[in-house]
């Protein structure tokens, strides 16, 4: 199953331009050789699963050498146990340290499923009311044409617009900017005066700006930053203890950034880039570990309710009836694949992948498996596409036949 993120093929395009016309970071690298594994606290192989472990770490392996990650990371979690979790590479070529489980990667838009799952437990417990016009909780942002609600915000059917050329540095895109935001409600001031690209729920455009909103909603609702929120609401809760915002304060650990060169196989220093603007769509940082104990925890009644994650996982509807088409629910993307076990049936998919500058990132849950596999790598090697259907492949073959 192919699953490319083809609305972000201009965001792609873009960033290519900046690399061809002067935004580059720094060298261009040759990714060294790997060195015989270091001891890892944080890595585990299950027996039980070692078959589907050889193959997948095989898969990882040329999934790692035909995208030139310099370093790979990947958990597995089934039920509320992680059975597997490796890493192979190097963190930062420059500075000669090898990647471990406990490596920090950059996961782009993977921040995503968090924030709408904060979104939704704050809507649980009444804070926020995912219908109400979003001016109820940002009072400051701008009149449009038609209300915006959180619930078209969570599903990129708001009309919010996504990243553009910057107009003061044309050969720029968005997506490179290097600002610091002191929370999100300030960083609307990128997009708060455009217009809307269409009447909610009338069309679906993918956006970071619009998951950009949805933060400044739930400061609104909180009266606290989002960030601040994110930690109490999830992280804390779920153990997610290497996993935050992608900012300097984070310390050692984070893996440096890189943009992979598909013809010549080496890779260039990425620029570097401020994610203040962006925590809640793509600015955090996080393991692979981290990653499978939050879709463990989705796939439980631990986060949200059994009624609201069936809202999160099915895809919304437009106006005229038919499925966005992205699929995307409220935070997630769906899709379906053919069952190993039973030629039959197909089994349901949630996912989202994440493509930033210097990383990408994937997450997949097949839920009625209880099975979540996350894939963190340190390059942009121009889409997460490909991740995202290694990880989707390699969940497959951790699902078991169900016993009658």
């Amino acid at each position: 199953m192919r699953s490319p993120y083809r609305a972000r093929l201009c965001v792609r395009r873009l960033a290519f331009v900046c690399l061809i016309t002067g935004c580059q970071g720094g060298e261009t690298l040759t990714i060294p050789p790997d060195v015989p594994a270091l001891p890892d606290r944080g890595r585990i192989t299950n027996a039980a699963y070692a078959v589907p472990i050889d193959a997948g770490r095989a898969r990882l392996q040329t999934l790692r050498a035909s995208r030139h990650y310099p370093a790979l990371s990947v958990a597995v979690a089934v039920g509320r146990e992680t059975i597997w979790a490796e890493a192979w590479g190097w963190a930062s070529i420059e500075h000669k340290t090898v990647a471990t489980t406990a490596s920090r990667f950059p996961i782009a838009s993977v921040s995503k499923p968090m924030a709408a799952a904060v979104v939704m437990r704050l809507a649980e417990r009444g804070l926020l009311d995912l219908d109400h016009d979003v001016r109820e909780y940002v009072p400051d942002f701008p009149k449009k044409a038609f209300p915006i609600t959180s619930r078209q915000l969570l599903s990129h059917q708001a009309g919010i617009r996504q990243y553009r050329r910057i107009r003061t540095r044309p050969w720029l895109s968005e997506i490179y900017l290097n600002r610091d935001f002191p929370d999100l409600t300030s960083a609307l001031t990128l997009f708060a005066n455009d217009r809307l690209a269409f009447e909610p729920d009338a069309g679906f455009l993918y956006s970071t700006f619009g998951y950009t909103l949805l933060g400044a909603v739930v400061e609104g609702a909180t009266g606290r930053r989002y960030i601040d929120v994110l930690r109490d609401e999830l992280l804390a809760p779920n153990h997610m203890s290497s996993t935050g915002p992608d900012s300097s304060s984070q310390g050692t650990g984070r893996t440096s950034d890189y943009e992979a060169e598909e013809e010549t196989g080496r890779v260039r220093a990425a620029p570097p880039t401020n994610s203040s603007y962006k925590w809640s769509g793509g600015g955090l940082v996080s393991t692979a570990t981290d990653l499978v104990r939050f879709g463990a925890g989705m796939l439980g009644d631990e986060i949200v309710s059994a009624d609201v994650r069936t809202e999160m996982f099915t895809p919304r509807l437009l106006r005229d009836g038919s499925p966005n088409p992205m699929r995307y629910g409220l935070g997630w993307r769906a899709a379906s694949v053919a069952d190993p076990t039973d030629s039959a049936r197909q089994l349901s998919v949630v996912y989202h992948g994440g493509s930033g500058i210097g990383a990408e990132s994937a997450l997949v849950l097949i839920p009625t498996a209880g099975v979540a596999v996350a894939i963190t790598g340190n390059a942009n090697t121009g889409g997460d596409a490909a991740m995202v259907d290694v990880a989707i492949a390699l969940a497959r073959t951790f699902v078991r036949k169900q016993q009658p």
